[in-house]
């Protein structure tokens, strides 16, 4: 099932993902979440983890994909081209849900996936 908060034509169900009561506890195999936590106030974080948690199954999986940071600072460093990494720090802000509250490196969101109750975590 594809879940959005816009209506696209390869979209099942429109909805926001930090609420998902039309999913059942335990009833999902896979979370693949591109390029969407970022999107999400620091405080609303956690509470967005464990309600993905809440619908995952026993040995379900979260692959997970955030702008990342190293990689940002590496491309600015290089380039010194602020325009290069805009979009990657505050999202491109040509519509209404394409903004950036957030940004990780590999220890941040490590943390934060530990915090909400995730067990086993990997690049």
């Amino acid at each position: 099932m594809h879940i959005d908060a816009v209506d696209y034509p390869h979209v099942d169900h429109v909805s926001a993902i930090d609420r998902l009561p039309f999913l059942q506890d335990n009833s999902v195999e896979l979370i693949y979440a591109c390029h969407v936590l970022e999107h999400f106030k620091r405080v609303a974080v956690l509470d967005v983890l464990r309600e993905w948690i809440r619908v995952l199954a026993p040995g379900g999986l979260l692959r997970l994909s955030v702008p990342s940071f190293e990689s940002i600072c590496k491309i600015y460093s290089c380039t010194g081209e602020f325009c290069d990494i805009i979009g990657p720090l505050f999202g491109r802000q040509d519509y209404l849900y394409n903004l950036h509250y957030n940004v990780f490196d590999r220890k941040s969101l490590a943390a934060c996936l530990l915090d909400a109750g995730f067990s086993d975590v990997s690049d």
